[in-house]
């Protein structure tokens, strides 16, 4: 049986793949026979869809097939006739993308987090490599209690006082920073409507990336269907 027909040329997406609900890899486009047979239950994605039966964004990490690029996958579910999840199809997009996309928006200072802080995309980070945390852990914890905010902290990447804005997304848990370098004093006389400002930015253009990943990844899901199911 032909799960995916050779006609998938989108770069935006590496990779699409299909795994069985134990999470066995089934099949994908472009193949990967290293990696056919073996068990993916162990990848954030796979859990995420399993306890959610909802589509997944996934944590950064370093995907199994050569060569080892660091990815993010949505993934999402194959509902079978008893409402249970029978499958998943996952959509795997380097990193490198989000970063692009980050250039497009007219800013140098937007940074992208995974769920678990691991930097997706940074102005002054390599998208590819060894997978880095974010480096203002406070921050981070911030974004998961506060879900949007800003804060004046010391920056050690830049080495100097930044006001930081960042705003969490809901369902996903991804966040967006924006980092800005401004004298405190500047700061503290407009924090309250630059705070508004930025985080009402940070959401807006959150959004309109969300709605362009799930067109992108939502087109190829119905046109592969067919050949998944038949």
């Amino acid at each position: 049986m032909q799960f995916f027909k050779p006609r998938f040329k989108e770069e935006f997406v590496g990779q699409v793949f299909l795994v069985d609900s134990s999470g066995i890899f089934v099949a994908s486009d472009p193949p990967a026979p290293e990696v056919m047979g073996k068990n993916f239950a162990f990848r954030d994605w796979y859990k995420g869809v399993m306890g959610t039966q909802y589509a997944y964004l996934s944590e950064v990490y370093k995907r199994a097939p050569e060569p080892q690029y660091n990815v993010v996958t949505m993934a999402m579910p194959i509902i079978g006739e008893n409402q249970r999840v029978a499958g998943i199809v996952g959509f795997q997009m380097r990193i490198d993308h989000f970063k692009e996309w980050s250039k497009t928006i007219g800013t140098n200072s937007l940074v992208i987090v995974d769920q678990y802080g691991h930097i997706v995309a940074h102005p002054q980070f390599l998208s590819q490599g060894a997978i880095a945390d974010f480096y203002l852990p406070q921050i981070i914890k911030d974004l998961q209690v506060k879900k949007s905010g800003a804060e004046i902290i010391f920056n050690p990447v830049e080495k100097e006082n930044q006001v930081i804005a960042y705003a969490l997304i809901p369902g996903y848990n991804w966040g967006m920073l924006i980092e800005q370098s401004s004298s405190e004093s500047f700061i503290e006389r407009s924090a309250h409507l630059w705070q508004h400002t930025i985080v009402f930015s940070l959401i807006l253009l959150w959004c309109g990336f969300l709605v362009y990943l799930l067109m992108r990844t939502i087109e190829h899901f119905q046109g592969h269907r067919k050949d998944i199911v038949s």
